[in-house]
């Protein structure tokens, strides 16, 4: 009786022991596989933070000629106009001509960076996309 314990437990442990190297195996199989990371997510956020840039700097343009208009500025537009110029001391009509400017120059900027954004992005859909059908068309 004992013995035959003895062989149960030993046969147990075998195999919780080789369920546990399977286990081990499969997860460091998918570790890192294509299905799994993390790129899509970081796309999207980039994607989203680059259209609401793109909002900004739109309505920034639109309403640059409005009296008594302050513009939204990100941390580093505002970096780059007080690095431009003084805005207390400089003429409000030549400040709205730069900021158009400056705006028109981000917005290209933005534009090429969304672009870049969205051929990673359809890259990624279409890896996938091999990677669910096994390659066929």
């Amino acid at each position: 009786m004992i013995a035959r314990i003895l062989v149960i437990a030993i046969f147990i442990s075998l195999t919780t022991s080789l369920l546990a190297q399977k286990l081990d195996i499969a997860k460091s199989k998918t570790k890192g596989h294509i299905l799994e990371d993390s790129t899509g997510m970081v796309l999207e956020r980039a994607i989203k933070y680059s259209n609401q840039k793109h909002a900004i700097y739109s309505y920034n343009i639109a309403n640059a000629t409005t009296p008594k208009f302050r513009p939204i500025l990100l941390p580093e537009d505002r970096a780059e106009l007080e690095r431009l110029f003084n805005v207390e001391t400089e003429d409000k009509a030549y400040f709205s001509k730069v900021m158009i400017e400056h705006f028109m120059g981000k917005i290209a900027e933005n534009n090429k960076r969304q672009q870049a954004l969205y051929t990673l992005y359809k890259k990624r859909v279409e890896n996938l996309r091999k990677v669910v059908t096994l390659g066929k068309q």
